[in-house]
């Protein structure tokens, strides 16, 4: 505050958007580490932009009585994800935000013991996203979980669901930010270990598909959501407990030697500069967990829709999609009422990704294709039936009147499951028809054929 007493009437004008356009290049390349692009979330975007971070967020600050201990996100910016957001109709702002580990004292119930120092993850939204969230007539599905904690509690699957504790409003110099308070997570199931070393043998992936299954039966169950986007950069491995003592032995036996990427960057709008800091995932391995007591949890629930939207024909006839692309069920590509069924379809490549750590349906998503997704599918599972197709709003764009492939490459290459499985050699010969009939149930491509959460639950392979 002392520095905006000190300023000068002409300086007490400058805005923060006015005061970016003005800022030398090389010295906002030097506090980003020498880079010509943000390294991580593009801080000096604006609420005009679609973005505004909570520009004070920085390691060792305090905000809203918070102690910011580290920061665990990482966001890379590209102009596809902004277009994504602006032009999406789900709630899309799992990359608007960004996420500290937050040491808070803990007020326990009785009165006579004095509180405790308690870590937890603090999720900020940027304005743009916390302005969309204010006037929406939707209440955001975190939101609408964290009202129904206590009934939902008593679901076996709600102990694998990454979800809130409460929400608050935090400020910084543009303006207040909505903020999510979850438990803190270690790694992803993506970079649990380095690349390469990452596969998983089959009881541990049996183990993690059975909890991810868990925790999509309590949301389709229970909540009527769709996640829509179920992948291993999705699935958080839980920390064992006792959580705050391993977290506290880690910072001490690993302190951080780097927290921001260059020097802090003074702006004569804002009370404190800003600080382009550095994302420090906690390792899971590294807090003393295991991979055979693995305990996982789904989060971006940000994403998740209604059931009842995405069964309107409005919603359907707007070409309205969703899932990562290279695992989008076909019924999203195809323009087919789409149900929590897709997130179904997901687990297929989701467990061949756990066993080979490549993707079912390779693809570089800069230069994805449909048409070259379809074929990928329909090589592995064979034609689409008749009947799915015949309710494709998009058949006729994609297939012939027989249900072949309009847009086939020259290279059609027929493959089954087991082959590609054997060939990685990751699954013993005698369990491969297992995986692979699993899998198939997944992966059945007319979606009301395909079963439940439920019903894999139960399934033999499975138990």
């Amino acid at each position: 505050m002392q520095a905006n007493q000190n300023q000068n009437p002409n300086q007490a004008q400058i805005t923060f958007e006015n005061e970016v356009q003005t800022l030398d290049p090389a010295v906002v390349s030097l506090s980003m580490g020498n880079r010509n692009n943000p390294p991580e979330e593009p801080l000096l975007l604006s609420l005009q932009d679609g973005f505004g971070y909570n520009v004070a967020a920085a390691n060792g600050r305090a905000l809203s009585g918070f102690h910011l201990v580290r920061k665990t996100s990482r966001f890379i910016f590209n102009t596809a994800g902004l277009v994504e957001f602006m032009l999406g109709v789900a709630w899309n702002v799992s990359f608007l935000m960004d996420s500290w580990i937050i040491l808070y004292h803990h007020r326990l119930c009785s009165d006579t013991l004095a509180p405790t120092l308690t870590y937890a993850a603090l999720k900020i939204m940027t304005k743009r996203a916390s302005i969309d969230i204010h006037v929406s007539p939707l209440v955001p599905p975190d939101i609408e979980i964290y009202k129904r904690t206590s009934q939902l509690r008593l679901h076996p699957g709600f102990n694998h669901c990454a979800t809130l504790q409460w929400h608050l409003a935090t400020t910084s110099g543009l303006g207040r930010h909505v903020c999510y308070v979850t438990e803190v997570l270690s790694s992803t199931l993506a970079n649990l270990r380095p690349r390469g070393q990452n596969r998983f043998t089959l009881p541990i992936a049996k183990r993690i598909i059975k909890q991810v299954l868990l925790a999509l039966q309590c949301l389709h169950d229970e909540m009527w959501y769709t996640h829509t986007d179920v992948k291993v950069e999705k699935i958080f491995a839980a920390i064992p407990e006792p959580a705050d003592s391993r977290i506290q032995e880690y910072r001490e036996a690993n302190p951080s030697a780097y927290t921001m990427y260059g020097p802090p960057l003074h702006l004569q709008s804002l009370p404190q500069p800003v600080v382009f800091s550095i994302s420090e995932p906690l390792p899971y391995l590294g807090l003393g967990g295991s991979l055979e007591d693995i305990t996982v949890k789904l989060s971006g629930s940000s994403r998740s829709m209604s059931i009842s939207i995405c069964e309107r024909d409005d919603f359907v006839a707007a070409g309205n999609y969703a899932q990562p692309p290279t695992l989008r069920a076909p019924e999203v590509t195809l323009r087919y009422p789409w149900t929590n069924a897709i997130d179904i379809w997901t687990v297929g490549p989701l467990l061949f990704r756990l066993l080979t750590e490549e993707s079912l349906f390779p693809q570089d998503e800069e230069t994805y294709s449909h048409e070259v997704h379809l074929q990928r599918i329909v090589e592995l599972s064979g034609p689409f039936p008749q009947e799915f197709l015949s309710k494709c709003a998009d058949r006729d764009r994609y297939l012939d009147e027989t249900g072949s492939l309009k847009h086939a490459t020259a290279v059609f290459n027929p493959d089954s499951l087991q082959e590609l499985l054997g060939r990685f050699g990751c699954v013993d010969e005698d369990e491969i028809p297992g995986v692979v009939a699993f899998m198939r149930k997944c992966l059945t491509l007319d979606p009301k054929l395909r079963p439940s959460a439920r019903q894999l639950l139960e399934d033999d392979w499975l138990v």
